[in-house]
């Protein structure tokens, strides 16, 4: 689950350096048709017979940036809004490498779940480098107990078992996070899910949708642990 501030931040991932288009031209298909006209002529005094096909050829154009258009619908509603709180309509995003600190209690297999992440995010992203660091992180990822949430994360929304709180500047860009992670409540399958959710909504993909179940966006309760290659 993810909130901004209003003042503070694939495969459907149009990361942080990926320039969208300034217009998002439409998905275009056209329909080409021939009319091919054939002659038949009988054995007899009768007049000729005129025979006519239609043939037809479909051909699709891809929207601007050469990314599918349902690819950039997702994108629209991805990006373009937070679950909580408002973005404004606006893309927020990192501008410089993202480095992310490790609080709290997390078990081994969290960590493997972070890394595997931090992984996948490196190989889609070509503009900033995705670390974890000891000091002077820009995401803090901290693991605890979900009735200590609102405690560490004064924006903390109730009920969220993983949260990601992001701020950004003037000009849209993301500079700092906080990533919550309940160590409570949850099993190891479905904490790696969140871990994977959340940090990947701090890059600025704060909505969820009700489309694509097997996205990590999906409104509803999930342990979807890979992206989805829409």
């Amino acid at each position: 689950m993810a909130v901004v501030t209003a003042a503070a931040v694939g495969v459907v991932l149009l990361t942080h350096g990926d320039e969208p288009p300034t217009t998002l031209a439409g998905s275009t298909s056209t329909t080409a048709t021939t009319e091919v006209t054939t002659t038949t002529v009988a054995p007899t005094t009768t007049a000729p017979t005129q025979t006519t096909t239609t043939s037809s050829t479909t051909t699709s154009t891809l929207a601007g940036g050469g990314y599918d258009q349902v690819a950039l619908d997702y994108f629209r509603v991805i990006a373009g809004s937070s679950e909580f709180g408002g973005g404004g309509g606006v893309l927020h995003r990192w501008t410089g490498d993202l480095r992310i600190g490790v609080f709290g209690d997390p078990t081994p297999a969290d960590r493997s779940a972070l890394a595997a992440v931090v992984d996948d995010l490196n190989e889609i992203i070509d503009t900033v480098e995705i670390i974890t660091v000891e000091n002077d992180p820009r995401i803090e990822m901290r693991f605890a107990p979900v009735d200590d949430f609102a405690s560490i994360e004064p924006n903390y929304v109730e009920g969220n078992m993983g949260y990601v709180y992001i701020w950004w500047g003037d000009d849209g860009s993301v500079y700092r996070g906080r990533v919550l992670i309940s160590t409570t409540g949850l099993t190891p399958e479905e904490r790696a899910h969140l871990i994977r959710e959340e940090l990947t909504q701090g890059l600025g993909l704060l909505n969820d949708s009700w489309d694509y179940p097997e996205s990590i966006f999906y409104q509803g309760w999930t342990d979807t642990t890979e992206y989805a290659p829409l």
